[in-house]
Formats: C-alpha cells, structure tokens, sequence
C-alpha cells in the first residue's frame, strides 16, 4: 500500500528511501514475531509499518495527508469494510463485500493468466514493482 501511494504523488523517486525506527521483537534469535518501521519515499512520503505475529495490530489502513487523513476499516474481512475521509468535509461510506479478498485476487490473477498477459491488471503491481517491493522488504530485513 504505502509504495501504491509514493507512486502517486507527483515527483517522488520511489527508489529513493531509506529505514527508520526499524524495532523487531523476537521468539528466538531466528524468528522475528513482531516488526515496525518507517520508511521515507525521497524525503516526500512517509509511511509506517507493523507487521505482527504476536500481536492484534488491526484491521486498519489509516492513511495522513496535508488536508485530513482516510481510514480503512476491516480491509482484510469479506464483511463490512468502512471508509472514513476526516478533513474539511468528513464522509463515512460502508461497502459490504460479496467475496473475500483471496477470491478476487485469484480471479484477477487467472483472468490475466487466460488473456496472456504478461503484467497484472491493476490493482496487481507491475514487474518492477515486485522487484522493488522484495528489494524493499529485503533491505528491512537485513538492515
């Protein structure tokens, strides 16, 4: 999600950006059960992650910008997802979805599969975006 956004925003080199408060809690000395960190698109963008085994970090997406900030509710469920947008104007909207979110995945993936594409049809990530999202997760992992 957050490289979804830094490519968004006008001007931003995605390849530039770097780690920080990067905190790991392990159940061994060779299991990492909890992860957070911030990363920082070319000093435009930041986002912070946590990742979590050991802990209930939620279903929620929240997302901050100049003017207000938009919440995801439960976007991992296949009940009731809840959209807020909080700024100047506040909106809430509910979606109730008929599929969970592994059904529509592979739908999409076998669809481009039968068509022969060789890009993922969006909201699927390009090639490059794969390598950068693996390069990124890599470079969290390893320091």
């Amino acid at each position: 999600m957050s490289l979804l956004i830094a490519s968004l925003k006008k001007k931003i080199i995605i390849n530039n950006y770097k780690f920080r408060n990067i905190k790991t809690e392990y159940l061994n000395s060779n299991i990492d059960v909890h992860s957070s960190a911030e990363i920082n698109f070319d000093d435009v963008f930041s986002s912070k992650l946590t990742i979590s085994f050991a802990k209930e970090v939620g279903k929620k997406t929240k997302i901050q910008g100049d003017q207000g900030q938009i919440i995801l509710e439960n976007n991992w469920d296949s009940e009731i997802t809840q959209l807020s947008i909080l700024g100047k104007v506040n909106k809430v909207k509910n979606f109730r979805n008929t599929k969970n979110l592994y059904s529509l995945e592979i739908e999409k993936i076998s669809k481009d599969i039968i068509e022969n594409k060789v890009e993922a049809t969006f909201p699927g990530i390009d090639k490059k975006n794969i390598f950068l999202n693996t390069k990124i997760i890599n470079n969290w992992l390893n320091g």
